[in-house]
């Protein structure tokens, strides 16, 4: 697999060419020639090198923009945050969702990979990534090196001029060790995993207490009532639930659904994101889910509405008791007959679909049909209210704007300490080289 990934347009090959062959001589493996093997499909291929690059450029100019291919290619890579955009047109509009990323500009690179402009976007590159192979050094037309003799043809090498070496440069026979970023509960998967371990933790004694204060003591029951009341009035008579007009199919479908096909959709991509190397989108899964609760938390303790068939004047019956009347307590220790609004089966299920999409999962359109059978089954079985399943719509969607903004923030705030190996400068005194360590 390469280390960097090149979306554009195919009208604009020769100037990905150009670009790829001068990063493979700065030392990385690009992929970009799109050759698709034999007996494999192309979206396929395509995924695979994306998410196994460290780094994914996109071509920006007036054909780019309006390619569906490079907006899905870009898009992906924002997500991973492993987005590197590069200008090479003029007057090309960049798509909103990518004109906050800085754009390197080669829109007058003549191919020459000693122009200040492509040494500073190898730079960049570097200040993220090492290159895996050392740089093949590219001569100037007329220059050439005479084996193991100087260039002065004495065999030995010339003298450095003082002059000739500005006064900033570090002369280096080796680039110095990368150190290593920064770690902590956001940067690795162990440690995202024991926040959403603690919340779920957190969500079942908060649940324990708030059944006992309830039943105890009643507190907020009357203002759920009240706030229930005002539910049903917005339903009128709508109701789907029925012993005597429902069917099998009905009842073991959407109790299925509701019971157990969210966990498992939660699982599939919680796995799926867990195996991929890049750590962003499962940090963003993560952080949905913790965002989400703590929108929802504070509704469920000062808003207590009960559950739709629980309801005494709802004329609403639980579904999924016609099949077994233990399933509706296989929820109970996350989610007490009071949490009713705003929904967290459809908030979650909101979450999965997004982040699965936002992702680029390739099951991502079957998650989506599924996801949306689980959330009409929550109404059908009688268990929310509907303005208990559009407030979960809402929650779930900010619970994903969150959770991204969060990463952006956490991006653009996180201090560079990680000095970048800069561009090779070809210094010349009398036909002497010298490296050049730059900081970013």
């Amino acid at each position: 697999m390469s280390e960097i990934f090149i979306s554009y347009s195919r009208n604009d090959r020769p100037r990905a060419e150009s670009i790829a062959r001068g990063l493979e001589a700065a030392g990385w493996s690009v992929w970009w020639d799109r050759i698709i093997p034999a007996g494999r499909e192309f979206e396929e291929v395509i995924e695979t090198e994306l998410n196994a690059s460290k780094l994914a450029i996109v071509l920006w100019s007036k054909r780019s923009v309006a390619s569906e291919w490079v907006l899905i290619e870009a898009g992906a890579a924002a997500d991973r945050d492993k987005l590197v955009p590069i200008l090479i047109e003029q007057g090309v509009h960049i798509p909103l969702r990518f004109s906050r990323i800085q754009a390197a500009d080669l829109i007058d690179w003549d191919g020459n990979v000693e122009a200040p402009s492509f040494q500073k976007l190898v730079a960049d590159i570097a200040g993220r990534i090492r290159p895996s192979q050392p740089p093949v050094e590219v001569l100037p037309a007329g220059d050439s090196l005479k084996g193991e003799e100087g260039s002065d043809g004495t065999g030995e090498a010339p003298a450095l001029e003082e002059d000739s070496v500005p006064a900033d440069a570090n002369i280096i026979q080796e680039s110095a060790p990368r150190q290593p970023l920064p770690s902590g509960l956001l940067e690795s998967r162990a440690g995202l995993t024991w926040i959403l371990a603690a919340v779920f933790a957190i969500n079942f004694v908060e649940t324990k207490i708030d059944t006992i204060v309830r039943e105890q003591f009643g507190w907020g029951v009357d203002v759920g009532n009240r706030v229930a009341a005002a539910f049903r009035g917005l339903e009128g008579n709508l109701s789907f639930e029925s012993h005597d007009v429902t069917n099998w199919f009905a009842v073991y479908g959407y109790s299925l659904a509701y019971f157990f096909v969210l966990p498992i959709l939660g699982l599939s991509v919680a796995a799926t994101l867990w195996v991929r190397k890049d750590v962003q989108a499962y940090r963003i899964l993560c952080l949905s889910i913790v965002a989400d609760y703590l929108i929802s938390l504070g509704f469920f303790l000062f808003l207590p509405v009960p559950e739709r068939w629980s309801y005494a004047d709802s004329g609403a019956i639980l579904l999924s008791d016609r099949w077994s009347s233990s399933l509706i307590e296989l929820v109970r220790p996350i989610s007490a007959i009071d949490n009713c609004f705003p929904s967290t089966h459809v908030s979650l299920t909101v979450v999965v679909i997004l982040v699965g999409y936002a992702a680029g999962l390739r099951f991502r359109h079957t998650i989506c049909a599924l996801g949306t059978t689980v959330i009409f089954s929550t109404f059908v079985l009688g268990i929310h209210w509907l303005p208990d399943i559009v407030a979960g719509v809402a929650v779930g969607i900010l619970s994903v704007a969150l959770a991204r903004y969060a990463r952006y923030r956490r991006k653009t705030a996180l201090p560079r300490l990680v000095p970048s190996i800069a561009s090779v400068s070809i210094l010349r005194g009398k036909g002497a080289r010298v490296g050049a360590l730059a900081h970013s």
